[in-house]
């Protein structure tokens, strides 16, 4: 498998990937159940404890520096139908107006394509379609799934895509802690770890195009070079 970096990353290596045991979604590790239920909790009551409603929560608002890349994506590789797994509230999307679901969206800027959301603990997006997409997209999801499930995570997406995949994966901890008092993103990687997930699911499920967009905080980003000092986030984007 060979990668098109849009900037070299660091030097530093990790280990490869988890195997994962024998987790899966039928059974997934200890953590990944406590977890479901904190986020659904979350989803129902907000955090009253720092004032977010439960409107505020989740709603799928870390969607909107990806819509441009992801339109690009979706036009270059002829897409129409789209799986956002992972997709909070979903709050950026429109209702489609030839489906009632209320779990089937549009977005302008994806020119018409049909959009299916996917959350497991939002109760109205809650059931993941047993269905092919030609996109499958996750954002602000990967970094908060358990190390030891992510493989059978990106199997699923691996397995419900027919053309293309953009998958985000933060590679800092969070500011938001979870009521356990544990940090949101719960699994923090390097980018050349999260290569090798992405070409483990390949391997597994398909070759299946695919871009991956990880995020690090750095001293040094081309979003703040007239501040230096201030922690900026550098976004490196790869595809396989």
């Amino acid at each position: 498998m060979t990668f098109k970096l849009s900037s070299l990353f660091g030097s530093s290596k990790e280990a490869l990937p988890a195997a994962g045991g024998n987790y899966s979604r039928d059974t997934p590790s200890p953590r990944y159940l406590e977890l479901s239920k904190v986020y659904a909790t979350m989803h129902d009551e907000g955090r009253p404890d720092v004032d977010h409603s439960a409107g505020e929560t989740f709603d799928g608002r870390s969607l909107e520096p990806h819509i441009d890349v992801i339109a690009k994506l979706l036009k270059s590789s002829g897409s129409t139908s789209v799986l956002d797994y992972g997709s909070g509230k979903g709050k950026l999307y429109q209702p489609r107006p030839d489906s009632s679901e209320e779990r089937c969206k549009r977005l302008p800027a994806w020119e018409g394509a049909e959009i299916t959301c996917y959350d497991p603990g939002y109760d109205p997006f809650s059931e993941l379609p047993d269905a092919k997409f030609d996109a499958v997209i996750s954002t602000d999801v990967v970094e908060h799934i358990p190390e030891l499930d992510i493989p059978w995570i990106l199997d699923e997406i691996f397995g419900r895509a027919e053309k293309q995949i953009y998958v985000v994966a933060a590679c800092y901890p969070a500011k938001k802690i979870l009521p356990d008092g544990s940090n949101a993103h719960c699994t923090v990687k390097q980018p050349a770890w999260w290569i090798e997930q992405m070409e483990g699911a390949a391997k597994r499920r398909g070759q299946v195009a695919w871009t991956l967009c990880t995020q690090s905080k750095s001293f040094f980003s081309f979003e703040h070079r007239s501040s230096l000092r201030k922690p900026g986030t550098k976004t490196l984007y790869f595809t396989g």
